[in-house]
């Protein structure tokens, strides 16, 4: 039997809110409008947010996990990492269990699509520079054209006769 089941499934529950609103806010990074920066900003302002959530509750999971038999605390531990865990279950280790494959579900698609966006982030980066460095090409262009003052009107040959 599992120790403060209620408890640690109610703490289960709240990071799978948390990872829902996470994930959420991943999907709309992965349709946003990467130049406006502003709305990226508060998107990733937002997610730092639940990032605070989720150092909060961990800490408490642990512990309630920590509270467990060596047996029963292992197999959470190996359900969490994405190890299958061959047992028969309780009621109350199979509702643990359920909630587990829910949070890992979450975070596969997570990770997935973070890496994704990591990878359009990447290529507008790439496309960005690549502008700037036309611009600096055609600044030293100007420059150089600005600087050159060359006299048109060929005045200095008009001068020599």
């Amino acid at each position: 039997m599992i120790v403060d089941v209620g408890l640690l499934i109610e703490k289960f529950d709240n990071l799978e809110d948390i990872l829902s609103k996470y994930g959420k806010l991943t999907n709309r990074l992965s349709v946003a409008d990467l130049e406006l920066t502003d709305k990226t900003d508060v998107i990733f302002e937002e997610r730092e947010k639940l990032i605070e959530q989720m150092r909060v509750i961990k800490p408490q999971i642990t512990e309630l996990i920590n509270k467990q038999s060596t047996d029963k605390a292992e197999a959470i531990r190996k359900m969490l990492t994405g190890e299958t865990v061959m047992a028969d279950f309780s009621d109350d280790e199979k509702a643990v269990q359920t909630k587990v494959i829910n949070l890992r579900s979450l975070q596969c698609d997570i990770v997935r699509k973070d890496d994704e966006n990591k990878i359009r982030f990447k290529r507008k980066y790439d496309e960005i520079r690549g502008e700037l460095e036309n611009l600096q090409k055609d600044k030293k262009k100007l420059n150089f054209y600005h600087n050159a003052k060359v006299d048109v009107k060929g005045s200095a040959f008009d001068n020599q006769s």
